[in-house]
Order: C-alpha cells, then sequence, then structure tokens
C-alpha cells in the first residue's frame, strides 16, 4: 500500500491530502455565498477574487508545468 500512496503522490501531489483536511464548515458556507458559478470566482460588490494557478499549485502541492 506504501507504494501505491508513493506513486499517487509522485503523480498527483499531496491533493489525496484533502480527504483527511478538517474543513471548517462556517468559512465553508460564508464563502458559497460569494462564490459564482458563472464567473468561477468569488464575487464581493464589483470586485472578483479567483485563485491563481500557482495559488492552486501551492494548496496542492503539485507542479504545474
Amino acid at each position: 500500500m506504501p507504494k501505491q500512496r508513493a506513486k499517487f503522490t509522485k503523480a498527483y501531489g499531496s491533493i489525496g491530502d484533502l480527504l483527511y483536511t478538517t474543513i471548517n464548515t462556517s468559512t465553508l458556507q460564508a464563502l458559497s455565498h460569494f462564490w459564482d458559478p458563472m464567473l468561477k470566482c468569488f464575487m464581493f460588490n464589483t470586485f472578483d477574487l479567483t485563485p491563481t494557478i500557482e495559488e492552486y499549485q501551492a494548496l496542492i502541492s503539485l507542479p504545474v508545468d
């Protein structure tokens, strides 16, 4: 099993660690009210906020080529 995990981590980074992350449901609920699915970003009045590829890369520890 450790070999499979190492192979998965090599291919996909640490995205599997999200399975073991504690979720703050209050924060998630609050953020969901600001998410615009059509634009795929957070909207705060007239200001939109979208995580960059580099920020996603840092979150999941996966290099982007």
